[in-house]
């Protein structure tokens, strides 16, 4: 297949048939052809024919680009006909005309020929035999911009482009080179300096600069397992990517329930997308001949099913030892690939900024020469799309890596949550919730609980959300927020913000758009709107603001007053005589309005009655309160002992399992990738600290490091003797242990004496005196904080009970942040046993009304727990719960009913990738290997050595630790 068939292959059709290309030449690039659903395998030669129809007509050409400077840097090494001009540092550059020159590019010698063929010449339509079949080989899109150079030259030299005539973008110039063995036009990568320059690493052969013509990029999403789609959704797509296939260590598929026989008719390409959410089984297939043949004999029959367009890659981080391994499976499986079957990769956002963006182990080049689709995510958040900004930015390097025809852009189309440099999707709803309900202003005019007529009152939205408003550089919508993991920003993305990042993408004329999540719950009313305007070249008709409409209505229902205010303004209203009134205020904008509350007043009377807005409170894990300051982490407060040792927790991510004090299953844990063990030493004012050294010396038999969790043994203790427990934790010491754990739980009365409850007492009191005394006995030894319970019971009381009964383990770990905690662990304990989801979402746990509240989410608690107090985590507890083999499990854990043994093996293996790959965990301890308790508290239902003697989870831990 000629340059021209691959490249018109990934322009959209808009209305048209999908077409099925033919290749004709020997070239490594594979051509790009998406089709219509369940197509007439009779009627695909019809389809070649219309789309040559469709494309055949060129673009109109224009001038070439003002002040556009290409540089190209080159170190060509031809044979010369002749001598040719010799460049030295007397004569660095050589003229040829107003447009080009060639200079040396890192001085010493070199000599240079230049051949210009004048464009009517090279490309017109009359051009000369010599280059008819440049000609006919240029696909429609591009539109020459220069004359066609054919350089010689021997020594590094580097050519210089100026541009001059009428103005335009310089962005949406590319460089080609004529390929006459292969007979097509090649493109080649380049890289654009601070002044509008482009460099090139090497040049082969004549060069010419075109213009990408503008084309309306294809529209693709992708499709979960679970998510319904529409007609109208379809309607809107040039292609869909089905999730639900993953790859296995031996390179088998396992594929799931696509459901192609259910998706809506349409002019849709069906993608499935492969991953492997098992890194470590991935490089293992790569570094398996065997195995990554059955994984491309597998990938190439999946492509032939009916309704199939080819196939998506979906592998993430490539270990960067695998990536020679991964680039030549993808080569090998482009070219068992039949000849209509699209190839896509998706590539993670490279690290890095301008220039010194950095792609390994993904070498974007190599595949830009193989794969059909090229999908990535800009670095940048919904405010960053703007002329000039970080998606421009990056987009114009993108475009000067690979064929811009081949890039695909992806960013969601839900609001983003921004913590941490990192981007989580969340629901408008969700997104607007911090924004407050009505309240009367504490500062409205006149005695406060005696308003009178007259006298002016001020309304306003009244939330934990601050600065609410529109972003100045993109007038995105936005606000801060402060949670007990410290500062987030969320985007409130609407179909107007959607719009503008399309328009701002598709200027770049990139080959298409992935709209992810578009088929999810939780969009903005007028997301479908904004894609469909879009796809149609239509302008947008939707309103680009947020504004809050407010209704005054006095005790009979009878409105007295309405009035519209920007997001972040309050209504100012006066009430002319006395009486009952209420101030009720809705969100309006994004094609829908949202209830923001009300606020009774009573005018004359002898108080203010406000009508409180009831929250629902999941019960154990209610939404964490976010008007609270950031921790500070550094400094030693005022009166507390400096640590005798700075805190460190040296090594990298480690994987162990917690016993009832014996280790019955040594094999399995070491299976699992286990190298540690836990204990749990409960201890009591006359206990001798030599017990310890029964349990250290059991643990290292079996070759494992030995953790000790050492609280109380007395619960809903009164009171705790903390001296002779320090002198106990200093005699454990002696004898060696690997971790310590300072106490449990210690924000609940079951284990801290009611009334006293504060994380920074805990500090105070026994954390900070428990290091020092550790240390000093042996400073090899890791500290752990005690992990308190993860729980959101306390919320409505402010985050502490009023009764003493505890403290939410947010609120708490911010006081053991602000009396110096960091100083005084070297990890920071946290337990995670309430989780009945995959590790890598945060929705959709069974108890989760909504709120997607972070105790019931391990993404949640990482964040909270590793952005507290820049330690990293130690869970030393994190299980999931299955009744399967047991029976059902008590009420109090119902929310775990439907959890199957094989889903708690899959998702202890992803907790501990993600936690190894995170950067921000040391050491994972699964709850529990081998307890054998069904009751009222089901540890065994948390053992991962199940009442048959089996242990799937060590199976799947093995696979993914090293």
């Amino acid at each position: 297949m000629t340059g021209d068939d691959r490249e018109t292959m990934l322009q959209d059709p808009l209305t048209s048939d999908f077409p099925s290309p033919d290749r004709e030449s020997s070239s490594p690039e594979r051509s790009a052809a998406p089709f219509e659903r369940e197509p007439d395998r009779s009627m695909l030669p019809v389809w070649f024919s219309r789309l040559r129809e469709l494309f055949s007509l060129r673009p109109v050409r224009a001038g070439l680009a003002a002040g556009a400077l290409i540089i190209l840097a080159a170190g060509l090494t031809l044979a010369l006909g002749g001598r040719g001009i010799r460049l030295s540092e007397s004569r660095p550059a050589l003229p040829v005309d107003d447009l080009l020159s060639v200079e040396l590019a890192d001085g010493g010698t070199a000599r240079v020929r230049v051949e210009v063929i004048p464009l009517e010449d090279a490309l017109g339509d009359d051009p000369l035999p010599t280059w008819q079949a440049a000609r006919d080989a240029l696909p429609a899109y591009l539109e020459p911009a220069s004359p066609l150079y054919r350089i010689s030259a021997r020594g590094d030299v580097r050519l210089v482009i100026r541009a001059e005539g009428e103005a335009a973008d310089a962005r949406m110039l590319d460089l080609y080179r004529w390929d006459a063995e292969a007979g097509e036009w090649v493109f080649v990568p380049v890289s654009m300096g601070e002044d509008g320059s482009f460099r090139a690493e090497s040049v082969d052969g004549p060069v010419a600069l075109f213009r990408t013509g503008a084309a309306a990029p294809l529209i693709g999403t992708v499709l979960e397992e679970g998510q319904p789609l529409n007609g109208m959704q379809a309607a809107l797509l040039n292609t869909l990517f089905v999730a639900g296939t993953e790859g296995q260590a031996d390179g088998s598929l396992e594929i799931g329930d696509l459901a192609l026989e259910s998706l809506p008719p349409g002019s849709y390409a069906v993608l499935p997308v492969v991953r492997y959410p098992d890194r470590k089984a991935l490089s293992r297939m790569l570094n398996s001949r065997a195995a990554r043949q059955r994984h491309i004999e597998g990938l190439v029959a999946l492509t032939e099913r009916e309704g199939i367009a080819g196939l998506a890659i979906d592998y993430g981080e490539v270990d960067p030892e695998d990536g020679e391994a991964f680039h030549r499976l993808v080569e090998e499986l482009a070219g068992e690939l039949a000849d209509e079957k699209l190839l896509a990769i998706r590539l993670p956002t490279p690290e890095g900024s301008g220039q010194g963006r950095d792609t390994s182990p993904y070498d974007w080049q190599r595949l830009g020469r193989v794969a059909d689709i090229l999908i990535v995510t800009p670095p940048a958040n919904p405010g960053d799309y703007i002329p000039g900004g970080p998606a421009d930015e990056f987009l114009t390097w993108a475009s000067g890596q690979i064929s811009r025809r081949r890039l695909y852009v992806a960013f969601s189309s839900l609001s983003v949550d921004e913590w941490a440099g990192r981007q989580y999707p969340i629901t408008f709803e969700y997104a607007l919730a911090p924004l407050g309900h009505a309240d009367l202003s504490p500062e409205s005019g006149g005695p406060p609980f005696s308003p009178e007529a007259g006298v002016p009152l001020t309304f306003e939205l009244r939330g934990e959300a601050l600065d609410p408003g529109q972003d100045s550089r993109s007038g995105a919508y936005r606000y801060r927020v402060y949670s007990g993991d410290g500062e987030h920003r969320v985007w409130l993305v609407t179909g107007a913000d959607l719009r503008r990042r399309l328009d701002l993408v598709a200027a770049h004329g990139v080959g298409g758009i992935v709209i992810e999540d578009l088929l999810a719950e939780g969009n903005s009313a007028d997301i479908l709107t904004a894609v469909s305007e879009f796809k149609g070249g239509l302008p947008s008709s939707l309103d680009e603001a947020l504004r809050l409409r407010w209704t005054v209505r006095d005790a009979s229902g009878t409105v007295l007053a309405e009035e519209t205010t920007a997001l972040n303004a309050p209504l100012e209203w006066t009430p002319e005589e006395e009486g009952e009134f209420v101030i009720s205020v809705e969100l309006i904008g994004a094609g829908t309005s949202s209830g923001r509350g009300d606020v009774a007043i009573i005018v004359g009377g002898e108080g203010v009655g406000i009508v409180p807005t009831q929250e629902s409170v999941v019960a154990g894990a209610p939404d964490i309160p976010t008007d609270a300051p950031a921790p500070t982490y550094a400094a030693i407060p005022e009166g507390m002992p400096p640590p005798v040792v700075p805190p460190s927790a040296p090594g990298n991510f480690e994987l162990g399992g917690q016993v009832n004090h014996v280790i019955n299953h040594p094999e399995y844990m070491r299976q699992a990738g286990m190298t540690w063990v836990k204990f749990q030493l409960a201890w009591a004012p006359d206990m001798d600290a030599s017990v310890a050294w029964d349990l250290i010396s059991r643990g290292r038999a079996e070759g494992f490091k030995v953790l000790l969790s050492i609280p109380g043994q007395v619960k809903y203790p009164t009171d705790i003797d903390v001296e002779t427990y320090l002198e106990f934790l200093r005699g454990v010491a002696y004898y060696g242990p690997d971790a310590i754990e300072v106490w449990n739980e210690a924000n609940l009365d079951f284990e801290w004496p009611r009334g006293q409850i504060d994380g920074g007492r805990y500090v105070r009191e026994m954390l900070a005196p428990a290091y020092n005394a550790i240390k000093e006995v042996n400073p090899n030894i890791m500290v752990i904080s005690g992990a308190p319970a993860p729980t959101g019971a306390y919320y409505a009381e402010g985050g502490c009970s009023l009764q003493g009964y505890g403290c939410d383990d947010w609120l708490f770990l911010q006081q053991m942040a602000e009396a110096g905690g960091a100083n005084y662990m070297d990890c920071v304990g946290a337990h995670y046993n309430s989780g009945a989801t995959s590790p890598t979402v945060m929705t959709g746990h069974p108890a989760d009304p909504g709120y997607q509240h972070y105790s019931w989410y391990f993404n949640g608690m990482l964040q909270l727990y590793g952005g507290t107090f820049g330690r990293p985590v130690c869970f030393t507890e994190l299980g999931y719960l299955s009744g399967e083999g047991y029976g059902s499990v008590p009420d109090r854990f119902s929310w775990a009913a439907s959890t199957t043994v094989a889903q708690q093996a899959r998702w202890l293996a992803e907790a501990a990738t993600l936690a190894r790959e995170s950067g921000l965990v040391r050491l994972m301890i699964v709850w529990n290997v081998d307890f054998t308790y069904w009751g009222d508290d089901p540890m065994a239902g948390y053992a991962i050595v199940r009442p048959d003697g089996s242990c799937p989870a060590c199976v799947t831990l093995g696979n993914v630790m090293p």
